[in-house]
């Protein structure tokens, strides 16, 4: 007979019963929509989704799969009505959006959502924006999507739907993460495909971000790494051990050694220059987060 984790089960009858206890205390409020998702999640072991990032998903899913089934008129109704009454260059837009030929295969994390919302509560009327930047991943080509979206609006029905969207190539996206000269970033409502850019030397996606790779230190390998830091958290003495990073923006990159028919890993080092010191270091893929290497003992948990 299968025994059950007596911990888990506990912590599953205690929620349901603060469920209880709290719809009925507050029946009709939209708690009781977050409680039944926290206890799903509780329940079922997967990760928990608000009812917020849950229409986020949607819409975004949707609008990538209308991208790839080329219709024209479903990615449209897609985006607010203002932004249709109003985005004169919508169309056009439309067209440098579909010679991308994103794929239906292409693939976005779903689950690494990064939410930035916008909230209004007057009267008892509300209006909430939320909007998010996510790579893709099609065919071993690299896109980049920051999608705005406002999901409820008493103010303004009108601005409900998918109100700014702006679709970059990896070469785009890095330029302006760069801040390279010629590269702007997009302001307003409506739709804005930046992907006309020349490629600018080695650009690769790691943990989530585009990076320029500038030298050819070769790839490190993980355990020499977790010794040598577990010996000194010095960044130049890293550097002259291990050699330069391969790439730098926000956090320096270094390439890790792999099979070859493995998919690129890198070394991703959280540093503060000013002190010379390397908080973190942790293994990444192309479009996130996989594990931990190592950190210094004060970093919490």
């Amino acid at each position: 007979m299968q025994r059950r984790n007596k911990g888990a089960l506990r912590r599953c009858f205690c929620a349901c019963g603060l469920s209880l206890l709290l719809c009925a205390a507050c029946s009709g409020c939209a708690l009781l929509d977050t409680l039944a998702r926290w206890v799903e999640s509780g329940v079922s072991g997967e990760p928990y989704v608000s009812r917020e990032e849950q229409i986020y998903i949607e819409t975004a899913e949707s609008f990538l799969d209308a991208v790839a089934r080329e219709d024209r008129a479903a990615v449209r109704a897609l985006f607010s009505e203002n932004v249709r009454e109003t985005d004169e260059d919508f169309d056009a837009q439309l067209d440098l959006l579909f010679e991308a030929d994103l794929d239906a295969s292409a693939f976005w994390d779903r689950d690494d959502i990064q939410l930035q919302g916008s909230y209004r509560h007057d009267d008892g009327r509300h209006a909430a924006v939320v909007q998010d930047t996510f790579p893709i991943r099609d065919r071993g080509r690299y896109y980049w999507c920051t999608l705005e979206l406002t999901y409820t609006d008493d103010f303004d029905p009108g601005e409900v739907g998918i109100t700014a969207l702006a679709f970059y190539s990896a070469e785009y996206y890095c330029a302006l993460l760069y801040e390279a000269a010629d590269a702007e970033w997009p302001a307003g409502s409506g739709l804005d495909v930046r992907t006309a850019y020349p490629a600018d030397g080695d650009i690769r996606a790691a943990g989530g971000s585009p990076y320029r790779f500038e030298n050819d230190t070769p790839p490190l390998e993980e355990d020499a790494v977790r010794d040598f830091l577990g010996q000194t958290d010095s960044f130049s003495a890293f550097c002259a051990h291990f050699g330069v990073p391969n790439a730098a923006q926000v956090y320096y990159i270094y390439a890790l050694q792999s099979d070859a028919d493995e998919a690129p890993l890198y070394l991703q080092l959280t540093v503060v220059e000013e002190t010379d010191t390397i908080y973190t270091a942790a293994v990444v893929d192309d479009l996130g987060w996989l594990r931990l290497v190592w950190k210094r003992a004060d970093e919490g948990n």
